[in-house]
């Protein structure tokens, strides 16, 4: 019974604890580059950026929402406007929640007429509809069709889209309600879906029929290759075309753009293995669209020339009521490296009748955005007591082939308020000693040294490599780990505590393999049992003592973008993963990686996470226990006080210790750092009273007393 009462109030204890670690949002982190304060730095960059207008906050102005292929996450920025009337976008990252779970492709169309923009999005082989139900501004949305279904020419389909597709969703024949165009599974010509709403006399819904088979008689060959057929039966005219001339991907973009506005829909789009964008001026009326020429090279004067497969957005930006055109690449991931990740997102202006391009990375100027896979870390770079940023990325295509590189921000603030200001996009000048991809940064000390080195794990084409640095080193050393294959992670530290170096090896299934660090020595071939997780697999693991217990919690992110919380038991390997602790942090997508750093030296470790889109989120650690408030009243604190096997010291300055038995003979002496939970191995000491004497680098002296029992 006694036994069992230990147990429970062990647990209610952990429990407690859990429940108070809270993880927050953090934005107000300000970040210079060379133009002055970024915008929109912690917004995790673009790849293959989608966007599309809603109201998000109820105000009654339509804000940005965008939709990344690469990553599969969405993103929201809110309408401002100053002053003087000029209009920008801030990240909003608090709205994310209230979306539902999208893939492959979303924008935004009001097909009810109720003034509030519905969500239409990707379903197997077609559409899905959520209606939104927002209310006091309050967003929300509800599933209506899945998937929406159309009147064929015999009977009741499913209104098909490829997943690979972007349709064009407004109102193409001008009688008020919201229609469909969209390709044929062969991706050669537009079907043209009617709302019939208007005319069965009814509200305004999602009625829909195949009007046309090959809306505009179009018929999409090749990428500077379109007939124009005007023929009722388009199978006779595909057939009819040389085969070698035959587009053999599918994957197009489809947009509406009234260019003359003359009230009739012209149109936009883009091929999967295209890097132009073409237009297609409407000849013909709302009843019946004629197609008659093509501009492959649009815009005229400053053509769209992406690495593939262009998709055009037309919004009005600015507010001025005339639409802008936002080109993004369409494509999933960036093979061969061509795309130039970091200038993903073009914007275009009518002036005068004449498009130009007015920015190359619109948005994406005023993020942190390291092309694609980022890696973010803090860590002492300069040498100068505090923490700085840097990011590392998956690589881009220059001069020299394929490299990666990483990317530096030096806090030029304070330890405590940091401020970043960007510096270099090839820290140490990586990228030039050495051809690799997919970088990604951690820290750790080595066997060895007194301070936290840093860790830079690559790929090459003859394999995996990891380097290491010391603050305001001139080089990297190289390290050779002979059990890490090519496409393994691993994660250098000291996960069991007991004051020795070993290395955790995550393997492409997320399996862990743990050695000791050195001569790599097999610890165990299934670390903590990660492979028995049936709910999700790892992508990426940091630990740290998120709420100064002196207990290690590990932080993770699966391979769908979400995080986890877990507290980890080192003698059993084993991690207990509270789930409802990682509800406050918003799904980052596919290839994320995250670390673990206390960037403003309060005592908790916060979070950062590194986007496959290539920016940063930020989350701080906002959890409060007493060791914690205690920080700022107490210059030492030591726990647990009686303590066994471990004992834990944390100063609210930075300094040196000693460790003192009664009879004032010195066992231990070491360095401290400000607000960070030092952990010491006491298993040896014998039972008895001790003393640790501690002073800080201002001056203030502080000793306390502590028992080994």
């Amino acid at each position: 019974m006694k036994n069992l009462l230990f147990l429970l109030m062990c647990f209610f204890s952990s429990n407690i604890l859990a429940q108070r670690i809270q993880f927050t949002w953090n934005a107000s982190l300000p970040v210079k580059d060379s133009t002055g304060e970024m915008a929109n730095p912690w917004a995790g960059g673009f790849n293959s950026a989608q966007f599309s207008t809603v109201d998000v906050n109820g105000d009654g102005r339509d804000d940005l929402f965008t939709f990344d292929r690469t990553n599969q996450i969405l993103s929201v920025f809110l309408q401002k406007t100053n002053s003087s009337g000029a209009r920008s976008y801030v990240y909003a990252p608090e709205y994310i929640k209230n979306f539902p779970i999208l893939e492959n492709w979303a924008l935004f169309c009001d097909y009810d007429g109720d003034g509030l923009k519905d969500l239409f999005t990707s379903a197997p082989a077609g559409i899905k509809v959520f209606k939104n139900t927002s209310k006091g501004g309050v967003l929300a949305f509800s599933e209506v069709a899945n998937p929406l279904f159309s009147e064929g020419f015999s009977g009741k389909i499913n209104l098909y889209v490829a997943s690979s597709d972007i349709p064009a969703i407004g109102d193409v024949d001008g009688d008020g309600d919201v229609d469909i165009l969209a390709f044929e599974p062969g991706g050669h010509y537009i079907e043209w879906h009617k709302n019939m709403s208007k005319e069965n006399g009814k509200a305004l819904g999602l009625v829909f029929k195949k009007a046309e088979e090959n809306w505009g008689g179009i018929l999409h060959n090749d990428c500077r290759d379109i007939l124009f057929t005007q023929a009722s039966s388009p199978g006779l005219a595909l057939n009819a075309v040389d085969a070698a001339s035959q587009t053999m991907h599918v994957g197009n973009s489809l947009a509406l753009l009234d260019a003359d506005q003359d009230g009739i829909s012209d149109m936009l789009f883009g091929h999967i293995s295209c890097s132009n964008l073409v237009f297609l001026p409407n000849v013909g009326s709302l009843a019946k669209a004629k197609f008659g020429l093509a501009n492959y090279d649009f815009p005229t004067k400053d053509p769209v020339n992406v690495a593939a497969f262009a998709a055009a957005y037309p919004i009005d930006v600015d507010g001025d009521g005339n639409v802008e055109i936002i080109v993004s690449t369409n494509t999933y991931d960036n093979g061969g490296y061509l795309q130039d990740f970091q200038k993903s997102v073009a914007l275009f202006q009518n002036q005068n009748g004449t498009w130009l391009r007015k920015s190359n990375a619109f948005l994406q100027s005023g993020m942190i955005d390291v092309g694609e896979g980022a890696s973010p870390l803090w860590w002492d770079a300069d040498g100068d007591g505090d923490l700085d940023l840097l990011v590392g990325n998956q690589g881009v295509r220059g001069n020299q082939g394929v490299r990666a590189s990483i990317y530096y921000y030096e806090n030029v603030g304070s330890a405590s308020n940091p401020s970043l200001l960007f510096r270099t996009a090839d820290f140490n000048q990586f990228s030039s000693q050495v051809q690799a991809t997919q970088v990604q940064l951690q820290v750790a000390t080595l066997p060895g040294k007194m301070k936290a080195s840093l860790l830079v794990n690559f790929q090459t084409f003859v394999g995996p490599g990891l380097w290491s640095l010391e603050s305001s080193a001139a080089s990297f050393s190289k390290i050779d780990i002979p059990v890490l294959t090519s496409g393994e992670r691993p994660f250098v530290m000291d996960w069991d505590q007991d004051g020795n170096l070993d290395m955790l090896v995550l393997d492409k299934t997320g399996k862990v393999r743990a050695y000791r660090y050195g001569d790599w020595t097999l610890q165990s071939s299934d670390w903590a049992s990660l492979s028995a997780l049936t709910s999700w697999n790892i992508q990426s693991i940091s630990f740290g003592d998120l709420n100064a217990d002196g207990q290690w919690d590990a932080v993770a992110l699966d391979r769908e973008g979400f995080v986890h919380v877990g507290l980890l038991d080192a003698k059993a390997q084993k991690i207990t993963w509270d789930e409802s602790l990682g509800n406050s942090i918003h799904r980052v997508g596919w290839k994320a990686q995250l670390n673990l750093a206390d960037f403003n030296m309060d005592g908790r470790p916060d979070l950062i996470l590194g986007l496959a889109t290539g920016g940063v989120h930020m989350y701080e650690n906002r959890t409060m226990s007493l060791t914690i408030q205690h920080l700022e009243s107490q210059v030492l604190q030591v726990f647990p006080n009686p303590a066994q096997q471990e004992v834990c010291f944390l100063a609210n300055e930075a300094g040196a210790f000693t460790i003192r038995n009664m009879l004032g003979q010195a066992l231990l002496t070491g360095s401290m750092l400000r607000a960070e939970v030092n952990k010491i191995q006491i298993a040896r000491f014998p039972k008895g009273i001790y003393f640790i004497d501690f002073q800080s680098l201002s001056g203030k002296k502080s000793q306390v007393k502590w028992v080994v029992d």
